[in-house]
């Protein structure tokens, strides 16, 4: 935990005080992550920490459900605070994150991460044996999931690693020479598929998985008016009556359905064309009350979406005939499965072009890789060698102690640099430190106010061009107690989505950084920094590192903004993390969430904003940061490897970029891990 805190237990959640507390959320990849809110923050605001970890846009098709008392599932209420209802409903406060609104053809979804989450539920359904298949569908189903998650069956000297794999529903036979040869018939299946991208085996698993009995449902047991037992359920086309007893299903459509709600313990479906309404009983009120805005929820979300309006049309299925109140509509829908959509080609060609898939959740975040990635040609094998060739220079270089007279070369600064604004005597009381100052030419500049008529902060623009594209950072000290109205004047101005913060607060009894955001749990989780309102609504914690989601509020405009706060928290004072490992997933977090803001950005804004990096002087550390994710940069595009190079380019635009030797050498150690990994991959 940051700033060594101890989680106080409770018998039901982690606390770190009265204000806030610690939940955890199961991904679709049966991977972890906690999440610390306060007790006012709304489940909406966990989806979004969800959301930023696998870089996820699409966030209206997915929501987080838990466990009830009585072990049911049961949806969080996004707009509603999320402790509430765990307390009041909940067996333990874990969280399970997955699709809440299914769709009738996955060409809908339009991010190529909501595809693969979306395999990973649908996958989940049918393992966990909501959906039921047939022997033959269900080895198909698990020849195109090997595809998709392993890749090629000729990459493999056997198959014995599919004993260890889960391939089949859990209700499946358990014995063992029946598994062995359903096994050997998946291992054949697999054969058949080999050569196709892991994009487009997912899209294939996804179309047999929509022709599956119950595909997209989710019903609960009701009586009617006469006490009959029935089944009331809800897909993407309406609402579903079931009868237990063999009579007709009946649907009523989205579109003509006028409102759901409920009557003390029952649930009314108020049609709109028949002036009439449909009542269900349940057994009790908290349940009606529940069923009721879950079905109007869907109801809302498929009208707004048109989704209920596209989708009477050919298909290949059995065709079967529903009765909806007095009229038949025939539907080309096997008990419920989806309609097959010709759009599917445009989505599978579409899945030819990523055939290079990129890892996913591989290594972001701290969590596992997804799956084994498939080169994307016989190029990548040329390629790897360059790299082991560049993991040997480095490791020389560094052994042979090459890097210390290299970096005892480099200038500490520019031998011309000017100073004009940050040597005015006004500012002087603005830097941390007398000797780090910004140059002129590339120094940020504030909007200037009253209190700050030459509109100084101690920061400097860092722009370098890699991969054929401008990287930009802002160069920062760790804000004083009377500069953090600055701080946040300088990240609204210049349009900043991320601050990645490499220092603690206070290291051996000396401040480095003032805080500059509320901490979770204060009153209100907000503070006001000038003509600014700070909201920290949630942060995760990595293990050496924390992310953060803020709100910033510009007082005047009343307009709001996402900033997302990334502290790494294991960075010992005077020294080098000990982890480099660790200190590469925090560089790679930054590039996840650089890439998930960037990816939500009103096209009318800068689509590339800076990243703010701070320690305290905001020079050793910062460079640390921001040259080694410019070196890796480099190596991902085949681009020379020149640190020393590279560093001077930055000493040119922020003095003293990199501080120490040990820094300096810290840098090779995290470039010599980052090919090694890659080399491992």
């Amino acid at each position: 935990m940051p700033f060594g805190l101890k989680l106080r237990r409770t018998r039901r959640y982690n606390v770190l005080s009265k204000n806030c507390f610690v939940t955890q959320i199961r991904l679709l990849d049966n991977n972890v992550i906690e999440c610390t809110l306060s007790v006012e923050s709304t489940g909406q605001e966990c989806l979004e920490a969800v959301a930023q970890r696998l870089e996820l846009r699409e966030t209206h098709y997915f929501g987080l459900w838990f466990l009830s008392k009585s072990q049911q599932a049961r949806w969080v209420e996004l707009e509603k605070p999320l402790k509430k209802q765990l307390d009041k409903f909940a067996n333990e406060p874990l969280l399970f994150f997955g699709v809440m609104f299914y769709v009738p053809n996955v060409s809908r979804l339009q991010q190529e991460v909501t595809r693969y989450q979306y395999y990973l539920q649908v996958k989940k359904d049918v393992l966990d044996g909501r959906l039921r298949s047939s022997l033959d569908q269900g080895i198909r189903l698990a020849g195109l999931a090997v595809q998709a998650d392993f890749g090629d069956y000729n990459q493999f000297e056997s198959h014995d690693f599919l004993r260890e794999y889960v391939l089949f529903p859990m209700d499946w036979t358990q014995d063992e020479a029946v598994l062995e040869d359903l096994t050997q018939k998946v291992a054949q299946e697999h054969k058949t598929h080999s050569g196709i991208p892991a994009a487009e085996a997912e899209l294939m698993y996804i179309s047999e998985v929509e022709r599956l009995e119950g595909f997209g449902q989710e019903s609960f047991p009701v009586k009617d008016n006469h006490g009959n037992d029935m089944h009331l359920g809800i897909f993407f086309m309406g609402i579903f009556i079931k009868n237990r007893i063999g009579r007709p299903t009946v649907i009523y459509r989205w579109n003509d359905i006028g409102n759901i709600i409920h009557n003390k313990s029952s649930i009314i479906v108020e049609l709109i064309n028949k002036e009439e309404t449909v009542l269900f009983h349940t057994d009790d009120i908290e349940n009606a009350k529940y069923i009721s805005r879950l079905f109007a929820a869907r109801h809302k979300f498929y009208k707004q979406n048109k989704i209920c309006t596209d989708l009477v049309q050919e298909s290949h299925d059995i065709s079967t005939s529903f009765t909806t109140g007095t009229e038949n509509y025939p539907l080309t829908i096997h008990e419920f499965g989806a309609v097959a959509d010709p759009n599917l080609e445009k989505q599978k060609m579409a899945g030819l072009e990523a055939q290079k898939r990129p890892l996913m959740l591989a290594a972001l975040n701290g969590l596992s890789v997804a799956r084994v990635p498939v080169p994307e040609d016989s190029q990548d094998e040329v390629a790897k060698v360059p790299m082991d060739e560049r993991c040997k220079i480095l490791k020389r270089k560094l052994e042979e102690g090459m890097v210390f007279t290299e970096y005892e070369q480099i200038p500490k600064k520019k031998a011309d640099g000017i100073f004009t604004t940050a040597a005015l005597p006004e500012n002087a009381e603005r830097n941390r430190i007398r000797e780090v100052v910004p140059y002129e030419e590339n120094r940020v500049e504030l909007v200037p106010t009253k209190e700050n008529n030459t509109g100084y902060i101690n920061a400097s623009h860092i722009k370098v061009t890699v991969g054929g594209e401008e990287w930009h950072y802002i160069a920062t000290q760790g804000p004083l107690p009377h500069t953090c109205h600055d701080f946040w004047q300088m990240v609204w101005e210049q349009g900043v989505n991320v601050i990645a913060m490499v220092t603690a607060e206070e290291e051996g009894g000396r401040s480095k950084s003032h805080r500059y955001w509320p901490k979770l749990g204060s009153k209100h989780s907000s503070a006001t920094y000038g003509k600014f309102k700070v909201t920290t609504k949630f942060r995760t914690d990595s293990g050496c590192y924390a992310t953060t989601g803020l709100k910033v509020k510009h007082l005047l405009s009343g307009q709001e903004r996402t900033v997302w706060h990334l502290q790494y928290t294991d960075w010992p004072d005077h020294g080098c993390p000990e982890e480099v490992q660790g200190f590469l997933s925090y560089l790679e977090e930054i590039q996840s969430v650089r890439r998930h803001t960037n990816s939500v950005l009103d096209a009318s804004n800068n689509c590339n904003p800076p990243i703010v990096v701070h320690c305290s002087a905001g020079v050793g550390r910062t460079g640390v940061v921001i040259l080694t994710e410019l070196m890796i940069g480099c190596l991902e595009h085949n681009e020379k490897v020149d640190v020393p190079v590279m560093l001077r380019h930055l000493r040119e635009q922020r003095m003293f970029m990199i501080q120490t030797i040990a820094q300096y050498k810290f840098v090779y150690r995290v470039l010599i891990q980052f090919l090694q990994n890659s080399r491992l991959i």
